[in-house]
C-alpha cells in the first residue's frame, strides 16, 4: 500500500475542511459539557449521547482521511495501485454504517432534549417515540445497505469474485439521503407548535423557533451530499469520491454543532456584547431568579427542569439539595449531614408547554 501522504488536490481540500470542521464539533461538545457544569447540573443523557455521536464521527473522518493518505482517494483509479482502490472500496462500507449511526445518535440525543422541555404534552411525547423509532429504523436500513448491496461480500471491493454483483448502489444512496432530509424536517417541526403556546414576547419565540430550526443548514448540506451520491463513479471510484466524502463528514460535524448550540448560548453571552441577545450580561445562575434570605443574603441558585410526564426540577445552595418533582408543588431539601427536610419552598406558576417558570416563593425554615 502506497503512501499518498496529501498529494492530490482534491483529497487534500477534504482532509482541510473536515479536520477544521472536526475540530469545532469537538469544541461544540466541550462547549456543550462546560456549559452543564457552570450551571452546576448533572450530564443528562442526551449529553452522553452526543459525546457517543461525536466518536463515531470522529471515527468516520478518520476512514476518510485514511482514503486520501492510504488509499489514492483524489486519484484516477488507473494511476495508482489496484489494492489501493480496493482498500477504498473497503473503506466505504464501515463508512456508510457510522454515518447512519452516528446520526442516529444525534437526532435521538435531539429528541431527548425535546422530551426533557416539552414531555408533559401527550402528544408530543408520542411523536418523539415515533420520530426516534423511524430514525433508528433508518440507521438500521443503512448498515444493512452497506453489508447486502454485494453479494458475495467480497464483491463490494473485488471484480475478481466469480458471480458476484452489486444492486444500484448509488440509487441505494440517494434514497437512504432523502430519508435522512425528512427525517431532519419532521425534527425540526416537531417542538415550533409548542415554542408558539409558550409566555413569551414574539422576539423571544422566534428566537426559540430559530434555535430548533438550525438543522436547515445541515438539509442544505445534506442536499448537497445526495446530488455528490448520485455521480459517484464505481468504475473509478478513487477519483469519484473526494465529493461525497467531504459533504457526508461535514454533514455529521454541522448536525453535531447546530445541535449544541442552542446549548451554549449564555456562554457566548458572557463574552459577547450584550445587545446581541435579548438579556443583559449576567452569569447564567441568576436566569433560575434570586431568593432572598432571613439573613439578609441574595443568592440566586442555579436550576434545571425536565418533563418526564412529571416535572422535576432541581438547584444547588449551600451544599443542599433543592427538588421539585411536579407543579405547583412543594420545593424540599434534604441536608447532606443528617438527611433531614428542614426547608420548604411552594413554587406557583406554570405556563403551557411543559416549561415551568417560579412567579413566587415562599420560604419558610423549621426550628
Amino acid at each position: 500500500m502506497a503512501n499518498y501522504e496529501l498529494n492530490a488536490k482534491e483529497g487534500r481540500n477534504v482532509v482541510i475542511v473536515v479536520s477544521v470542521l472536526g475540530a469545532v464539533a469537538v469544541l461544540s461538545v466541550v462547549l456543550r459539557i462546560v456549559s452543564r457544569k457552570k450551571k452546576h447540573l448533572r450530564l443528562a443523557l442526551d449529553d452522553y449521547l452526543m459525546v457517543l455521536a461525536l466518536c463515531f464521527v470522529l471515527a468516520s473522518t478518520v476512514l476518510v482521511i485514511t482514503s486520501v493518505t492510504q488509499g489514492g482517494v483524489g486519484f484516477h483509479a488507473s494511476d495508482i495501485a489496484l489494492t489501493d482502490v480496493e482498500y477504498t472500496l473497503k473503506i466505504i462500507i464501515p463508512w456508510q454504517a457510522l454515518y447512519g449511526v452516528g446520526l442516529a445518535l444525534v437526532k435521538s440525543s435531539v429528541m431527548l432534549l425535546y422530551y426533557r422541555l416539552f414531555g408533559t404534552k401527550k402528544s408530543l411525547r408520542i411523536a418523539i417515540y415515533a420520530t426516534t423509532a423511524i430514525v433508528w429504523g433508518w440507521a438500521l436500513s443503512i448498515v444493512l445497505e452497506s453489508l447486502l448491496l454485494c453479494m458475495p461480500f467480497a464483491y463490494n471491493w473485488s471484480r475478481a469474485v466469480s458471480g458476484g454483483h452489486c444492486a444500484n448502489r448509488n440509487v441505494a444512496f440517494v434514497v437512504a439521503g432523502v430519508l435522512n432530509i425528512v427525517t431532519d424536517f419532521i425534527i425540526m417541526l416537531l417542538p415550533l407548535p409548542y415554542v408558539w403556546t409558550l409566555q413569551l414576547p414574539v422576539g423571544r419565540k422566534l428566537g426559540l423557533a430559530l434555535a430548533f430550526c438550525l438543522g436547515l443548514i445541515v438539509s442544505a448540506i445534506s442536499i448537497i451530499r445526495v446530488v455528490s451520491l448520485a455521480h459517484i463513479n464505481f468504475m473509478d471510484p478513487t477519483h469519484s469520491l473526494p465529493l461525497p466524502f467531504m459533504w457526508t463528514i461535514v454533514e455529521e460535524q454541522l448536525t453535531i454543532v447546530c445541535a449544541n448550540l442552542p446549548l451554549v448560548r449564555h456562554l457566548f453571552a458572557a463574552i459577547l456584547p450584550a445587545r446581541w441577545f435579548d438579556s443583559p450580561r449576567r452569569p447564567a445562575v441568576e436566569s433560575s431568579g434570586r431568593m432572598q434570605f432571613p439573613n439578609g443574603s441574595n443568592e440566586a441558585p442555579s436550576m434545571s427542569w425536565m418533563s418526564h410526564g412529571v416535572v422535576t426540577a432541581e438547584f444547588l445552595f449551600r451544599g443542599m439539595l433543592f427538588e421539585r418533582k411536579s407543579a405547583p408543588s412543594w420545593w424540599s431539601t434534604e441536608d447532606s449531614q443528617d438527611g433531614h427536610s428542614d426547608v420548604e419552598l411552594a413554587a406557583r406558576g406554570a405556563p403551557p408547554g411543559g416549561i415551568k417558570v417560579l412567579t413566587t416563593l415562599e420560604w419558610r425554615r423549621e426550628v
